[in-house]
């Protein structure tokens, strides 16, 4: 996107207007169910992004897809995006709203990284050390990375925990290229 604050602004005037209509967790289950469909079905993402498609048809196709499973104020929404050809930064809309849901509800998102699945109860441990840590409620996205060889990578926004055992053997081997000792004989 071209204007990242251009994407905030219209994320902001939903949240605010779904506050005002006591609507907030109506808009944000919306937002999750538009973005899942823009991601699953490609075709959909490409018939929207071409300029070859007028404005009425692409009204008309988030009509027959949507009009029954969101709200009102979600669907309008979806109408303006279009009106205004907004349509490009949808994504990145639709993303910021939920930061924005995030921020009011004090929900931070977590990305775990481990090398092989881990148990349930290990991974509630973390989560629950995460919110006394943060002092919020922590949602978990988790991966497998076999390239880790070990240990846990964690962010949270912009705080990054590399535990793995591959960020140490990459530090070990950054010290030992740098001979920091010369032999003076």
């Amino acid at each position: 996107m071209k204007n990242p604050k251009l994407a905030t602004r219209y994320a902001q005037a939903l949240f605010d207007f779904a506050k005002e209509q006591d609507q907030i967790e109506e808009v944000f289950k919306d937002v999750q169910l538009i973005i899942n469909v823009l991601k699953e079905t490609k075709d959909l993402r490409v018939l929207i992004d071409s300029p070859h498609v007028s404005l009425s048809k692409k009204s008309d196709l988030f009509k027959s897809i949507f009009a029954e499973k969101i709200t009102e104020t979600s669907f309008t929404f979806l109408l303006l995006i279009i009106k205004k050809r907004r349509i490009p930064e949808i994504f990145t809309i639709l993303e910021q709203f939920i930061k924005i849901y995030h921020r009011h509800h004090n929900i931070k998102v977590a990305e775990l990284t481990f090398a092989q699945e881990i148990s349930s109860p290990l991974i509630d441990q973390i989560k629950k050390l995460l919110e006394e840590e943060f002092k919020c409620n922590i949602i978990m996205n988790i991966s497998i990375d076999p390239k880790i060889i070990g240990g846990i990578v964690i962010k949270v926004d912009d705080i990054l925990v590399d535990a793995s055992i591959s960020s140490k053997i990459r530090r070990l081997k950054t010290e030992f290229s740098q001979n920091i000792y010369k032999v003076s004989f």
